[in-house]
């Protein structure tokens, strides 16, 4: 087998070349090609990119592939979720419903809620509590308001009802059902 020379290692770190994983499965393909073992393919690749670029068994795995006959560099198709999910996708989905959780909106998206996580956190978006806005009165509302407010003020006068109300340590309840949830917003 013949070793890689000095000069082509030059010539590889002046053009830097992008180190993709279609380079390395062509160039495993390649040295497959010339009867090369896994193993000397393996110690090729690590002198010509560097030792951290590929490890020994998905060299060998790939030759496993090509000596049963499949030539293809690219991966299986699998099953399952998408393995990618776009950033307009995803703020989209946030912009129809900005209430929605991660777990709501990677079921309509398919996909696994912490990606979406992931993606909202890349697009600057920040969950907060939004807030309470009451609810609109009717005019209806508006006059028993104002009907109960003139009763309360014309028993004043004839009485002192106040003097009659039990109260205790200044400690109020207010019991209101309240539903807030949070929402998405930009940082």
């Amino acid at each position: 087998m013949t070793k890689l020379k000095g000069a082509a290692l030059i010539g590889i770190a002046v053009m830097n070349i992008p180190i993709t994983q279609q380079l390395l499965r062509h160039s495993l393909l390649y040295e497959f090609a010339l009867g090369t073992s896994a193993a000397e393919a393996y110690r090729k690749l690590c002198v010509a990119f560097g030792e951290d670029v590929i490890s020994r068994m998905t060299c060998y795995n790939w030759y496993d592939r090509f000596k049963e006959g499949s030539y293809e560099t690219e991966d299986k198709p699998r099953s399952g979720r998408p393995s990618e999910l776009s950033d307009e996708t995803v703020k989209e989905v946030v912009e129809a419903n900005p209430r929605a959780t991660t777990r709501e909106m990677a079921s309509i998206l398919r996909c696994d809620h912490s990606t979406v996580v992931r993606r909202l956190s890349a697009l600057g978006k920040v969950q907060k509590l939004g807030t309470w806005i009451p609810h609109a009165l009717t005019q209806a509302n508006k006059e028993r308001r104002v009907q109960t407010c003139t009763t309360l003020l014309s028993y004043s006068r004839r009485t002192n009802w106040l003097a009659n109300v039990v109260t205790g340590d200044e400690k109020w309840v207010l019991y209101v059902n309240l539903k807030r949830r949070h929402q998405w917003f930009d940082k």
